[in-house]
This record gives structure tokens, C-alpha cells and sequence, in this order.
């Protein structure tokens, strides 16, 4: 009994110690445990912070990479004109054949540009001066608008039909003149006049002298009649006005009258020929009839010739 007893008391003994030691295990290893995830989770915040901050600062090289290639582009990009366009591609046509014609020299044999065609996405704007300006799209840009161009040979024969001469014998004072030696011209009027290919004063003295052209010539470039028949020293009438003596009489302010007899020199008004009482080069004094009253239109005829009509109410 004793010894069992005994036993007895030994187990109940060592059941409290190793479950007491248990649970001061189980405790120490959950603070353990605890502080290695509370040190994990520490390690964590730090290389999630670490992260965060190099992803910032690739986002901001990126971005600081873009903007400087897209500001490149940009300022790169300029805005030209058809014929800017023109000119360069004119001029790296001629560069490649300068290349391909110094390589026959060497190889005996060579090769030429027959045709190069362009489509280029374009955007373009009208300026407040009537031109049109143009410039390749960037990378990031979508247009609607494409210039397509054709670039391709042409013979010598061919050109000779459509070439200005270009030798001593057969230039003229006027094909060398700008349009800046006309007297009275105005910068608008010499952008009026380059909108219809009248770049010099031959251009302008090619234009037929007929009274229709003149006149469409005057509409389509908003420059007056009058000044347009000066500068082809045509006769022109600029203005009209009426005597304050003799009410009867009228001044017919102008040019290129020339000294012609009366019988080559007539004024009409209202289709009714006036009596000339007064001729110079560039003023006219005429009677008017009695019977001829209200609006119409003031015409002078020298020789062939006759002056654009000048409306008198």
C-alpha cells in the first residue's frame, strides 16, 4: 500500500511538473513566435516601403524619360509649308543621285530614282495670313489628313515646253523685276497677286490685256482695276469729278491717255460720247450733255484700247 501510494503521488507530481513545464513552453514559444513575426512583419513593412519607393522613382524616371523624348519631338516637330517640303525632298533626291552617279564612275554601271512616293499624316492650319501650315503627327497623335506625294522623272524635251528662259539673250528687264519695283504696291497686294502665280512683273505682263481678264484679275486679288492697268501701262481711269464752275464739265482723273489726236481718243458715258474740251496724259476734261442725266459709267478709248469703266451716280 505504501509503495503504491507512493507510485501514486510520483505520477500526480510529475503530471502537474510536465504540465506546467508545457505550458511555460507553449508560452515562451508563443512570445518567440510572436516577436518573430512582429521582427517578419517589421522586415516586411520595410522592404514594402522600399519597394514603394523604387517603384516611385522608376515611375518618375519614366516619366521624366517620356516627357524629355516627347518634349524632343515636339520642339523638333516645327510646322513647314508644302513648298519647305518640297525643296527637302528635292534636295535628298539630288544628293542620292550625286551618290549613285559617283559610283559609276567606279563600277561602270549604276542605278537612278525613278519615282518615290510619300504618304505623310499630317495635321494642318490656316493661318491669319491665308497660308496653310502643316507638320508630321508625334507618336502619340492620330490624323485624319494625309499628304500622298509622287515624286518621278521627267525629260529634258519635256521641260523645254514649260521652262522660263534662262539665258542672257532672252531675259528681259521685267523677268528679273520683283513685284516691289510697281509703283504704289503694298505687301497685300503682292500676297494678293503670288495667290494667283504672280510672283514678278513678267508673270503680270503675261496675263492678256483684255478687259475680262482685267477685270477677274482685279476680283480675284481685291486689288482695283485701275492700278492693275497702271503697272501694264494700260490707259486707266482712277476717278472722276465734276467742275464746280462749269457744272456741265467733268475731270476724268487717270493715265496713259498718250497724245493722240480726238479722232483716236473718245469718252463715253451712258454709252454717249462726250465732247473732250481739255486732253493731257493723265487727266481728260469733257462736256457732258444737257440731256444725259443719272447713274452709268465713265469710258475712255484710246485707240484700241479702252480704260476700265468708273461708276459715276
Amino acid at each position: 500500500m505504501i509503495n503504491e501510494s507512493g507510485n501514486n503521488n510520483d505520477v500526480e507530481k510529475n503530471l502537474e511538473c510536465k504540465l506546467s513545464d508545457f505550458v511555460d513552453e507553449i508560452s515562451d514559444v508563443v512570445d518567440a513566435s510572436n516577436a518573430e513575426i512582429n521582427a517578419i512583419n517589421a522586415e516586411i513593412d520595410a522592404i514594402a516601403a522600399d519597394i514603394d519607393k523604387a517603384t516611385n522613382t522608376l515611375i518618375g524616371l519614366s516619366k521624366t524619360v517620356n516627357d524629355d523624348s516627347s518634349n524632343n519631338n515636339v520642339s523638333e516637330n516645327i510646322e513647314w509649308e508644302l513648298s519647305d517640303l518640297a525643296d527637302a525632298i528635292a534636295a535628298e533626291i539630288d544628293e542620292a543621285q550625286n551618290t549613285l552617279s559617283l559610283k559609276s564612275h567606279v563600277r561602270g554601271l549604276s542605278f537612278a530614282i525613278k519615282k518615290l512616293s510619300l504618304d505623310i499624316e499630317i495635321k494642318a492650319r490656316r493661318t491669319a495670313d491665308g497660308k496653310f501650315r502643316f507638320r508630321t503627327v508625334n507618336s502619340n497623335e492620330t490624323s485624319a489628313s494625309i499628304i500622298k506625294l509622287d515624286f518621278a522623272q521627267v525629260l529634258q524635251s519635256q521641260l523645254n515646253d514649260v521652262r522660263k528662259p534662262l539665258d542672257d539673250n532672252n531675259l528681259s528687264i521685267a523677268s528679273v523685276s520683283a513685284l516691289e519695283f510697281l509703283p504704289e504696291i503694298t505687301p497685300d497686294d503682292i500676297k494678293a497677286l503670288n495667290k494667283v502665280g504672280i510672283t514678278s512683273i513678267d508673270d503680270l505682263e503675261s496675263y492678256p490685256k483684255t478687259s475680262q481678264v482685267l477685270a477677274e484679275l482685279s476680283r480675284k486679288t481685291g486689288i482695283e482695276e485701275y492700278r492693275i492697268r497702271r503697272w501694264r501701262q494700260l490707259p486707266f481711269i482712277a476717278k472722276v469729278t465734276q467742275s464746280e464752275s462749269e457744272l456741265g464739265n467733268f475731270t476724268i482723273d487717270g493715265g496713259n491717255f498718250g497724245n493722240l489726236s480726238s479722232s483716236n481718243l473718245q469718252v463715253f458715258f451712258q454709252q454717249k460720247q462726250l465732247k473732250i474740251i481739255e486732253k493731257h496724259e493723265t487727266y481728260l476734261t469733257v462736256e457732258m450733255p444737257s440731256d444725259v442725266s443719272g447713274t452709268g459709267f465713265f469710258i475712255v478709248r484710246v485707240g484700241e484700247q479702252i480704260t476700265n469703266p468708273l461708276n459715276w451716280n
